[in-house]
């Protein structure tokens, strides 16, 4: 992180299990932006510490945004997944707005982020939106070799992303709607990775 080093960024180092962390980053943001999660292939590993990391994480999210001093004025943006809705074989391979959730079996990181969406949804807060994204193609030689290849059937339509894209994706969020002169503030929860 140390190539980041700029006055206006603070790189606030914390756990998404820990609420006090997660208080921390969202004490005195405009916009928090919610992109991290345990994803395959470690949620491949451990779907029950998957599913306590990004359920948990998310639910502490929205409690540090309620404790804020008036967390009307905070705007939340979730990351969700495609993969929310299940393996998308043509004919339906066209993601569509109302598309049921229907993760595919065994899919323990879709089923945390199902549950997230809905506890946004749920959350009461004035400012958030849900973006599901597609699936951020590995930059890992290895990741052939993970169970992780075997998540999508071979005629499934899938149109990878990268971090760079995603990148792009949050800064254009962060930007939308926001004075020029108001020097908004982003907390942003970074991917977990296995072990972190």
């Amino acid at each position: 992180m140390k190539k980041y080093n700029h006055p206006a960024l603070q790189v606030i180092w914390g756990d998404l299990t820990s609420y006090e962390d997660i208080l921390r980053g969202v004490t005195g943001a405009d916009y928090v932006l919610h992109i991290g999660a345990m994803v395959s292939p470690a949620a491949d590993k451990d779907p029950e510490k998957t599913l306590y990391t990004n359920i948990g994480s998310t639910l502490a999210i929205i409690k540090a945004i309620k404790a804020q001093p008036d967390p009307d004025k905070v705007h939340l943006c979730y990351i969700g997944t495609v993969a929310m809705t299940g393996s998308r074989m043509p004919p339906v391979h066209w993601g569509r707005v109302g598309d049921p959730m229907n993760p595919s079996i065994f899919d323990y990181y879709a089923l945390s982020k199902v549950f997230s969406e809905r506890a946004v949804y749920d959350s009461g807060l004035k400012h958030w939106v849900s973006i599901r994204q597609t699936g951020q193609h590995p930059p890992a030689q290895s990741a052939g070799q993970e169970p992780i290849i075997f998540h999508q059937p071979v005629n499934n339509v899938l149109e990878w992303s990268t971090a760079v894209e995603s990148g792009i994706c949050m800064a254009n969020v962060s930007r939308t709607g926001c004075p020029k002169a108001s020097g908004a503030r982003a907390t942003t929860f970074p991917a977990a990775r296995s072990g972190a």
